[in-house]
């Protein structure tokens, strides 16, 4: 049975959603796969917030306004959401055990340190995944 994991993460301060996409897509997935080789997930899908480009607010909490379609900014303060598949728990403890080995924690942080908010970044494991097609 599939283990999969939400990572909800926040852009730095000051970068546009632009260069925080560029960074996680061109930058940071890369050295994860490199990191993690065969721990790494079989799928590591990751879903952006929609933000205005334009920075239309001096209010570091609304730079790039979220399109919100129901409730209010502050519910949307993340920038991407980011779902984690392994091919079940144990393949997700040995992922976990090198995430937080001395060396590979030193490299990811020194990269997050560029682009994310590491401070705001929230994980949790997922339960049953029901999906109804068209």
């Amino acid at each position: 049975m599939v283990f999969k994991v939400l990572l909800f993460a926040y852009r730095k301060p000051g970068l546009s959603p632009t260069e925080f996409r560029h960074h996680l897509e061109g930058t940071h997935m890369g050295l994860l796969k490199r990191l993690f080789g065969a721990a790494f997930p079989i799928s590591h899908v990751r879903r952006y917030i929609h933000r205005s480009e334009t920075d239309q607010s001096g209010d570091a909490q609304h730079h790039h306004p979220a399109t919100v379609l129901a409730g209010d900014q502050s519910d949307f303060e993340y920038d991407v959401i980011s779902e984690l598949t392994f091919e079940n728990e144990d393949a997700f403890k040995e992922f976990f055990a090198k995430y937080q080995s001395e060396e590979i924690a030193a490299a990811i942080r020194e990269d997050e340190e560029r682009f994310l908010d590491s401070g705001k970044l929230r994980a949790v494991v997922l339960g049953e995944v029901h999906e109804t097609l068209r």
